[in-house]
């Protein structure tokens, strides 16, 4: 059986790769930027857990995934509230998992009531919730094998931490909105464009074909083009692909995303400001904020449609 970790690196999942790894074949992914390893028996990959793609890959193949993922935050930018990071986080997972060939899902939930594994429902599979706190490692690994377990192992599991790179500063931004016409991502994307440069002052923005360029007083602030490979009916993700606002081309990613509870998020992540840090912290990125919360309140205003 092959079984993918997802939040592998923390207390819990080192504890569980100690008594399944011996027992399957264990795939750890990890937000840390390494290459494709393999220690003790483990391997290891890093994987951007806001990426549908991105997860994709890392759960093919595999019959069953233990869901062990929180979101945090770290030195870097970051503007959104963990509450809503867990959601696109376990979003990103539920729509990953209806295209592969995963038949199990366990999920380590926190508490009694832990909004999450609803979300985990709509992926059409198997969710099977641990909410205990003693004997976690043993409990999942049951869960997993869906036999009993006598003992923990006592060997040390190497996490390779340690090799991840570079300390450059990223900007995770991630703002939730309403969508009460059910838009698809695509078109969320397509207004927000055509919002902008009615509502932000100094804005303009120019289409051509799939790339869309902001302008900010008539300065190309922010290239971007739409990756179709990443993008399907509920994302539609554009790469940054440079601009006067970015540090390199490139530059990240701008994704628009639907969720299964009829609301939308907008999401900023891996972006390198070409602005040093504590300006962009007090203009650019206030204004991006800005900018998304008021689109929140235009979209909020439209009619909701018809039920069919």
């Amino acid at each position: 059986m092959k079984v993918v970790i997802a939040g592998a690196s923390g207390p819990v999942g080192q504890s569980l790769l100690k008594v399944l790894k011996s027992e399957a074949q264990v795939l750890a992914l990890t937000s840390k930027k390494m290459d494709p390893v393999i220690v003790d028996g483990v391997s290891w990959l890093s994987t951007n857990g806001f990426s549908i793609s991105d997860m994709e890959v890392g759960l093919a193949g595999a019959e069953v995934v233990v869901f062990l993922t929180r979101a945090r935050k770290s030195g870097q930018l970051t503007q959104a509230r963990l509450e809503d990071l867990d959601v696109l986080l376990t979003e990103t997972l539920a729509q990953a998992v209806r295209r592969t060939r995963i038949r199990r899902i366990v999920f380590y939930a926190c508490g009694p009531f832990d909004g999450r594994e609803e979300i985990l429902k709509t992926s059409g599979r198997e969710v099977v919730v641990f909410r205990g706190a003693t004997e976690a490692a043993e409990n999942l690994k049951n869960l997993v094998l869906q036999k009993n377990v006598t003992s923990i192992a006592s060997d040390e599991v190497i996490y390779p931490g340690k090799r991840s790179v570079g300390t450059t500063m990223k900007v995770c931004s991630v703002q939730r909105l309403p969508n009460p016409n059910g838009h698809s991502a695509e078109s969320l994307a397509s207004d927000y464009f055509d919002w902008l440069p009615k509502s932000v002052p100094f804005t303009s923005v120019v289409k051509f074909e799939s790339t869309v360029s902001i302008l900010f007083c008539g300065i190309a602030a922010l290239k971007l083009r739409r990756n179709q490979g990443r993008s399907s009916k509920i994302n539609c993700w554009f790469d940054v692909l440079g601009g006067a606002f970015a540090k390199s081309p490139q530059n990240g990613y701008f994704e628009f995303r639907t969720l299964s509870d009829g609301s939308s998020m907008v999401v900023l992540s891996g972006f390198v400001p070409s602005l040093p840090w504590p300006i962009y912290r007090l203009s650019q990125a206030l204004v991006h904020q800005w900018a998304l919360v008021k689109f929140g309140v235009s979209l909020s205003k439209t009619k909701a449609l018809p039920a069919s």
